[in-house]
């Protein structure tokens, strides 16, 4: 599994779970901190989360693969 695999996974866990700054993750790229872009004004799934430093991006969506909900829809 790639490292931007298992930082997503890692992720989708720690989102569920409510562990860990989520909303400023290390980048699995150059470890600089991410940044969330979401929130009340954009839709479920829509937000995004984004390294100033080096421009990698992942969304919500993104997550869905390695979701650990048991009330997947």
């Amino acid at each position: 599994m790639s490292e931007n695999r298992k930082f997503l996974k890692q992720m989708a866990y720690n989102v569920f779970w409510g562990q860990g700054d989520t909303d400023h993750p290390d980048c699995p790229e150059c470890n600089s901190t991410m940044n969330f872009h979401g929130g009340d004004d954009v839709s479920i799934g829509e937000g995004y989360w984004e390294c100033p430093s080096c421009g990698y991006s992942f969304t919500e969506s993104d997550l869905d693969e390695f979701d650990v909900s048991i009330f997947k829809g």
